[in-house]
């Protein structure tokens, strides 16, 4: 799975860690640390359809059922954790500031709660490295480029990648030295399976700051 949530402490960092993360999951969402669910069987339809829209980077979608598995399986730690995350990728696509931070104060609380029950995946600590209070990262100093890029991860975590990749060139545009927006360009491809473009973009954020490591 692509990169789908980059941002939870700051910009980039995550990028391909968590795509890394991600695509080591095996298809019942563990990875390096979760413990077999004993209370969901793995042949339940409402957790198999849930899970594949989580790995589909469906969240707002999944999200409910995922509340409602947790609600009935609370020792199901793939499912606690895959609710986590959904709740820290829907916190992009809202507006408010106030309440993306509640979303990823309670996604991270989640998270914790995993870890209680034996959850040590690397997706897992990396969730756990968002701020208790949920606070966030700006993207760029100028209120404008900051604006365009979160409006482009909105869109991204909703799945709409075309308008998404036109919010990043959208910022690229106010800011021709923005290597998030480059980056997040390539990730759109990547997502889209279109690895010749992914490739190229991913080279033009090495050429705006060829010290950094995310898009290498």
């Amino acid at each position: 799975m692509a990169a789908l949530f980059r941002r939870f402490v700051v910009p980039v960092f995550f990028t391909f860690l968590i795509c890394t993360c991600l695509a080591a999951q095996t298809p019942d969402g563990q990875q390096n640390g979760p413990l077999p669910s004993q209370s969901t069987s793995k042949e339940d339809p409402q957790r198999q359809k849930a899970l594949d829209l989580y790995h589909a980077g469906k969240f707002v979608e999944a999200m409910p059922l995922l509340e409602q598995l947790v609600a009935d399986h609370p020792d199901d730690i793939a499912v606690r954790e895959s609710l986590a995350f959904s709740i820290l990728g829907r916190s992009a696509t809202l507006n408010d500031p106030e309440l993306r931070k509640k979303a990823r104060a309670r996604g991270r609380a989640i998270a914790l709660q995993a870890q209680q029950l034996g959850d040590h995946s690397d997706l897992l600590q990396i969730m756990l490295s968002v701020p208790e209070d949920g606070s966030e990262a700006a993207f760029s100093d100028r209120k404008e480029v900051d604006e365009a890029m979160k409006a482009a991860e909105a869109n991204f975590v909703r799945g709409d990648f075309d308008k998404a990749r036109d919010g990043y060139l959208h910022a690229l545009m106010l800011d021709p030295n923005d290597y998030e927006a480059a980056l997040f360009i390539g990730d759109v491809y990547f997502k889209q399976h279109i690895n010749g473009s992914a490739v190229e973009w991913f080279g033009r954020a090495i050429q705006i700051n060829p010290n950094r490591e995310t898009a290498h």
